[in-house]
């Protein structure tokens, strides 16, 4: 979002901040709170997800260093759509609503780097919600795996996903169930798509788990 700002505004978004340290497992936003400032991570990671009214989880998503959240609330006023953890030690810089209006009408290259990056969300959601309407339990978490493998470590043809989520975080994420997780992922290793270690996922060969699970049910 601000790295096509001049250096002129830039500073002007930075002095309208407040830095704060957060330490793992602290809880950043509760769903429902009706604070509006807006988040960005400077280092660390964050998770944010939501319940069902019967207690499930559902992990929306994981923002790391560079990347935001709470632009919803800043923007519309609303209260907060999900809860936001902190995954490990975290530093964020917090920016009121009415400073991130007011900077928006004074600087529009920031307004419309903000109009991107909403779009881009929503284009994400749309995908997410179209996916879990026509998709497997199964094929959600082939395509999880595939996304995991991009960010992962590349040795030859292998992905590594290091630290890899839990059995029940993927669950999370895809809308299935732990259990199902774990038969499926013996599955894939039976069948020489994975190997499963301690701490890690190693796609063996990733360009065939995307031709065989991934591609053919996106198209």
């Amino acid at each position: 979002m601000l790295a096509q700002l001049a250096d002129s505004e830039l500073q002007a978004v930075v002095s309208k901040c407040v830095v704060c340290r957060l330490s793992k497992g602290k809880q950043i936003l509760s769903a429902k709170d009706d604070t509006k400032d807006l988040f960005f991570i400077l280092e660390g990671r964050a998770q944010v997800k939501n319940y069902s009214r019967y207690g499930r989880e559902l992990i929306y998503s994981e923002i790391g260093s560079g990347g935001l959240f709470g632009e919803f609330a800043a923007i519309d006023g609303m209260p907060r759509a999900a809860d936001v953890w902190a995954l490990e030690d975290t530093i964020v810089a917090r920016l009121g609503s009415a400073d991130l209006l007011s900077l928006m009408r004074e600087h529009f290259v920031l307004a419309l780097e903000l109009l991107k990056l909403l779009t881009a969300k929503s284009r994400a959601l749309s995908d997410g919600l179209m996916q879990r309407i026509v998709l497997s339990a199964h094929n959600r978490m082939h395509i999880e795996l595939a996304r995991l493998a991009v960010d992962g470590q590349h040795d030859g043809p292998s992905a590594i996903i290091r630290p890899a989520p839990t059995h029940y975080e993927i669950a999370a994420r895809v809308g299935s169930h732990r259990e199902a997780v774990t038969k499926e992922l013996n599955r894939l290793e039976a069948q020489g798509y994975v190997q499963l270690g301690r701490g890690q996922i190693v796609i063996v060969d990733e360009q065939r788990f995307r031709n065989d699970l991934v591609d053919a049910v996106l198209v």
